[in-house]
């Protein structure tokens, strides 16, 4: 699994546009992980618990450099007004980043609104919940 990891990581920071990961990557990047800490935990043999600890720090800092870029290249394409493709997400993401491109949407509406002169202030009321007894307030005009 440290080879797959290794290569989307390197895939990823080696392309401009967003790579496709397999449905299950992070499913099993999680299983990975989570057996290189039990092994860590039952391990005896002094050599192999350290080189096991070495893995296991590498896999993090891979994985947590593979979900960075990623992220970045997303948000670039929001701020370009792009949609995020979600067939080139994996299962997890796409219910994260699904989001974004509901964002996506907003940001557009808000500038077509904004170039066709179409916002306008809100106004109205803000309503203040006192929880505790509080002394007479007295406004500017002394009332």
């Amino acid at each position: 699994m440290f080879n797959e990891l290794f290569k989307a990581w390197k895939k990823e920071e080696e392309n401009i546009e967003l790579q496709n990961l397999a449905q299950d990557f992070y499913l099993n990047a999680n299983r990975y992980i989570n057996d290189l800490r039990e092994k860590i935990k039952r391990e005896q043999d002094y050599i192999r618990l350290e080189l096991t600890k070495e893995e296991y720090n590498y896999a993090v800092k891979i994985l947590s450099k593979l979900i960075d870029a990623r992220l970045k290249k997303i948000i670039n394409s929001i701020i370009e007004g792009k949609k995020v493709p979600l067939e080139l997400l994996a299962e997890e993401e796409k219910e994260a980043f699904s989001l974004l491109n509901k964002i996506v949407d907003l940001i557009i509406e808000f500038k077509e609104k904004l170039f066709k002169g179409k916002v306008e202030e809100k106004k109205g009321f803000t309503v203040i919940r006192l929880l505790q007894e509080l002394p007479e307030i007295i406004g500017e005009d002394l009332k």
